[in-house]
């Protein structure tokens, strides 16, 4: 194999002057130049016109550690949200049941407040908010002028007879009045087609996910 000496001198020293002018470098050829800071910890003692420095100060260049680390917390909300949502392909689904879970929550916040026995009664795909442990004592969700909500057309709501109500300390209960205490976690489905999304009851809390 034979070396052009002659030509590689004259390469170098046309690489030498276009690294003055940075617009004139090859991507290529600023990724070489961030090498050789790495390797050699920076400027070359022996570079006569700072040639070196000046190829640093504009490699250095960039985003900032701060801009960096946001940049990874958007991009791991965004993930984890895209995540939780893979399998439900209907939007109405899942709203329909984060409004349950808030009409549930909304119950068992009444009977902290009111040390009185509030709960929701679920019925065919037809549910209400009942009080003082008396399913026939309705009462409207707050924003609803019918004291019933109908689940959507084609949707389902599994079991579709169940009484969840909460007693003065906020504790699930299985009956109307609040005295049976729920032993295990319940759960209920909401379902549409081939997509369901489930919302869990836990026990002595009454905690939903």
């Amino acid at each position: 194999m034979i070396i052009d000496t002659k030509n590689n001198v004259s390469s170098r020293k046309s690489f030498m002057k276009r690294a003055l002018n940075f617009s004139k470098l090859s991507e290529k050829e600023l990724v070489i130049m961030g090498y050789f800071k790495l390797i050699f910890g920076g400027c070359n003692p022996r570079c006569k016109k700072g040639l070196c420095k000046a190829l640093m100060r504009e490699i250095d260049s960039g985003f900032t550690l701060i801009e960096l680390i946001g940049v990874l917390i958007l991009i791991a909300i965004i993930s984890a949200v895209v995540v939780s949502r893979i399998g439900i392909t209907s939007p109405d689904l899942y709203a329909q049941a984060e409004i349950l879970k808030t009409r549930i929550r909304y119950a068992q916040l009444k009977s902290f407040n009111s040390e009185r026995v509030w709960g929701v009664r679920i019925q065919g795909n037809k549910y209400w908010l009942f009080r003082d442990g008396d399913l026939s004592n309705r009462v409207p969700f707050p924003g609803e002028e019918s004291d019933t909500i109908s689940i959507p057309s084609g949707m389902s709501i599994s079991p579709n007879n169940m009484i969840i109500s909460f007693n003065f300390k906020g504790v699930p209960c299985t009956d109307q009045s609040g005295s049976n205490p729920q032993n295990t976690d319940r759960t209920i489905t909401i379902s549409s087609g081939g997509d369901s999304v489930s919302i869990q009851i836990t026990k002595n809390t009454g905690f939903i996910p």
